[in-house]
C-alpha cells in the first residue's frame, strides 16, 4: 500500500546499512572468500540482533563483472538466509558488477522481498517496506547508458547524468509523508578515498557527483568508497567489507544502523571485525627476518 497522503505521527525506517562486499576478491592472490564469509556471518547475526525494517547493500557486491563460481554460490548462501529472516533487502549494482548478471530472476526475488536492482530506468520506482517508508535503489550511473537511455548527447560526466536519472525518484519522494531512502553508489565530492583499494571510476574530476546531486531524501546510503565516513548530513558510506589493501590496515569495518525518520537522521556503527587483518610492518630486510 502507498503511504500517499496518509495522516500519521511521526514513522521511524530503521535501516541496516552496508556496501562494496566485493565476493570473490583476491589480495596479492590470496583468496580472501573465507574471510568474507566470516563477515557476512556477523552481518547476519547484526541482522538478527538489531531487526532492521530492512537492508540495503550499496553496490560492488562482487569484485568484476563475471565472478567466480565460489562468489556466486556465496550470495546465494546469503540471499538464502536472508529470505530465512524475513529480513527485506534493497541490493544495487556497482562499478564493479554486471547489472545485468546481478539482476536475474530479480522479479521472482523480490517475492522473496529480496530486490537486486541494476537497471537505471527503475530507480524511481521505490521499494516500500509497508508502513514505514520508501528506499529508492540507484545502480552505478554510465553516462554513456544515460546518453543513450534519455537520447541527450548533452549528458557528460557521472554529475549530470545522475542527475538526470534520479530527478523522477526525487519527485517521486517529494510525495511521500513517510521516510525515504536513497541507496546509491557514487564518488562524492570531498570524501576520503583509498587509491590503491578503490577502483576509479574516471581519471580526472568527471567522474565525481556533488553531495547537492543527492538532495530530496531523507537519508543517502551510498557505496563505492572503502573509508566509512559521513560526506555530509544524512549522506554516508559504509565503507567495505573487510580491509582490501595495506592502506586500510587502520580501517574499523562496519555496518550502520540508521534510524530515519522525515527529515531526521540518526545513526551508529556496528563494527564487523575481522577473521585476519591486514598489517603494515617497517624495518631493514635484517630486522624483518629477525622478528617474523
Amino acid at each position: 500500500m502507498s503511504d500517499r497522503g496518509l495522516a500519521c505521527g511521526p514513522v521511524t525506517l530503521r535501516v541496516l546499512h552496508t556496501s562494496d562486499w566485493h565476493l570473490g576478491r583476491t589480495l596479492h592472490a590470496e583468496s580472501l572468500l573465507d574471510d568474507q564469509a566470516w563477515a557476512l556471518d556477523r552481518l547476519l547475526e547484526v541482522a538478527k540482533d538489531e531487526r532492521p525494517d530492512v537492508l540495503v547493500v550499496a553496490g560492488d557486491i562482487y569484485d568484476r563483472a563475471v565472478p567466480p563460481a565460489e562468489a556466486v554460490q556465496l550470495l546465494d548462501e546469503v540471499l538464502t538466509r536472508l529470505a530465512d529472516l524475513g529480513l527485506p533487502a534493497v541490493i544495487t549494482a556497482g562499478n564493479h558488477d554486471s547489472a545485468e548478471r546481478l539482476s536475474f530472476a530479480s522479479r521472482l526475488l523480490a517475492a522473496k522481498g529480496l530486490h537486486l536492482r541494476g537497471d537505471l530506468r527503475r530507480a524511481a520506482e521505490p521499494i516500500e517496506v509497508p508502513g514505514k517508508g520508501c528506499v529508492y535503489a540507484l545502480p552505478f550511473v554510465e553516462p554513456e547508458l544515460v546518453r543513450a537511455l534519455t537520447g541527450d548527447e548533452d549528458v557528460r560526466g557521472h554529475a549530470v547524468a545522475t542527475e538526470r536519472i534520479l530527478a523522477a525518484a526525487r519527485a517521486d519522494a517529494a510525495t511521500r509523508t513517510l521516510p525515504t531512502v536513497l541507496v546509491g553508489h557514487a564518488f562524492v565530492q570531498g570524501a576520503s578515498q583509498t587509491p590503491d583499494s578503490e577502483r576509479p571510476i574516471i581519471v580526472g574530476t568527471a567522474g565525481s557527483v556533488g553531495a547537492e546531486v543527492f538532495a530530496g531524501f531523507d537519508y543517502i546510503a551510498l557505496g563505492h568508497l572503502h573509508a566509512p565516513q559521513e560526506v555530509a548530513p544524512g549522506l554516508a558510506y559504509s565503507g567495505s567489507l573487510l580491509q582490501y589493501s595495506f592502506a586500510e590496515a587502520t580501517h574499523e569495518k562496519r555496518v550502520v544502523m540508521v534510524e530515519v525518520d522525515r527529515g531526521a537522521v540518526r545513526s551508529r556503527a556496528i563494527p564487523l571485525g575481522a577473521k585476519r587483518r591486514v598489517a603494515r610492518i617497517e624495518g631493514t630486510l635484517a630486522e624483518l627476518l629477525e622478528k617474523p
